[in-house]
């Protein structure tokens, strides 16, 4: 996060240096779509923990909010927007996924089976 930081007020580029992120985790992903199920279980953790461990740019995109407002009062509403707008996503998602949306991998239910 700390790089990603640095580069983004280096290069003067928020937006392109946020969707870094979103790029780390491709190969990761084309990776675990591509491995047969038999695929040793300590290559698979290694394979997550990587895509997991992607950089955040959340402090890119509060100093972003930041940056374009003007005044104190638009600051503080937009960084309070922001945050709420975060929290809400983060609530939504957590219950978007039923029981039986479960992902069909064998893999992956053999580990939470474990």
């Amino acid at each position: 996060m700390l790089i990603l930081s640095f580069a983004s007020e280096y290069f003067d580029e928020r937006g392109l240096i946020s969707m870094l992120s979103q790029v780390w985790t491709l190969p990761f992903l084309f990776a675990l779509w591509k491995l047969p199920a038999t695929t040793n279980k300590w290559t698979m953790y290694t394979i997550l923990t990587s895509a997991l461990s992607f950089p955040n740019p959340h402090a890119i995109q509060v100093s972003w909010c930041s940056i374009n407002s003007n005044t104190v009062g638009t600051r503080t509403v937009s960084a309070a927007m922001y945050n709420m707008f975060v929290q809400a996503s983060g609530i939504i998602s957590s219950y978007i996924y039923r029981d039986d949306d479960k992902p069909l991998c064998s893999f992956l239910s053999e580990v939470a089976n474990e």
